[in-house]
């Protein structure tokens, strides 16, 4: 994925799931690097895929176009799914909108839960180069909130699934299929932000408000939020707070 050119965040992702290794299910998680950053469900299902989502501010970012799905690597459409409602908070049946390119090599990712209306006005059997646009983050489908699910099979039988991260407990790959793998832990600060009150997350589906400003008159309150990726328990950060005049608050 990438930044649109209108979003002034400094990143707007965060991973919440990676393939879950285990075979038993429920509750028994293991995702390539043996930590519990997955899921499975009491019908048996183990997570397969990828879940980047957006942060912060999720819906606020989808309904702006902040988040742009792009291909991974070069391919041919071999199907695409557009129309589909957008805004699910909760696990259901409902269909997703979606993007499959099969590579070169035979091997075909998904790129899932797109924004209704967003995908690319490619059509299938037409090829994408690496880093094209397909589309715009959205909660289409079974999703409890804006995110991608990125899912890679060896090949059009669907009975090798890939992971693409190499780690101890990878036992379907021999080495990553990433041209850098990022590492597991990823600290990043994704914003720093000023508000003119403290910004509101309403329920689940709804566009948060977000308070954000930058002028701010003698005696007013501000609001600063720091929005974290991949914090760590016991991790500290150093904050400063400036005034104009350079001095320090």
């Amino acid at each position: 994925m990438q930044k649109a050119t209108n979003a002034s965040y400094n990143d707007v992702w965060a991973i919440s799931n990676y393939v879950d290794h285990n075979p038993v299910a429920p509750d028994a998680l293991s995702d390539y690097n043996c930590g519990p950053r997955t899921y499975d469900t009491t019908s048996g299902y183990n997570h397969q895929g990828l879940d980047i989502f957006s942060w912060p501010f999720t819906w606020h970012m989808m309904d702006n176009n902040y988040v742009e799905i792009i291909s991974a690597a070069p391919g041919q459409i071999i199907a695409k799914n557009d129309g589909q409602f957008d805004r699910s908070c909760d696990f259901n049946s409902n269909f997703w909108n979606a993007v499959y390119i099969q590579h070169n090599d035979g091997s075909i990712a998904w790129y899932g839960h797109l924004k209704n209306g967003s995908l690319t006005s490619k059509n299938v059997g037409d090829m994408v180069s690496e880093g094209e646009f397909l589309g715009v983050m959205g909660s289409s489908g079974n999703s409890t909130g804006p995110h991608l699910h990125f899912e890679v099979w060896v090949d059009a039988t669907y009975t090798q699934l890939v992971d693409p991260y190499i780690g101890t407990c990878n036992t379907m790959d021999s080495e990553t299929w990433w041209q850098s793998q990022k590492p597991y832990v990823n600290p990043g600060i994704n914003a720093a932000l000023t508000h003119s009150d403290a910004p509101v997350f309403p329920n689940c589906p709804t566009q948060e408000i977000t308070n954000i400003s930058e002028q701010f008159d003698i005696d007013d309150t501000i609001y600063f939020g720091l929005y974290l990726r991949d914090q760590v328990m016991g991790e500290s950060v150093n904050l400063k707070i400036i005034r104009p005049d350079n001095s320090i608050l």
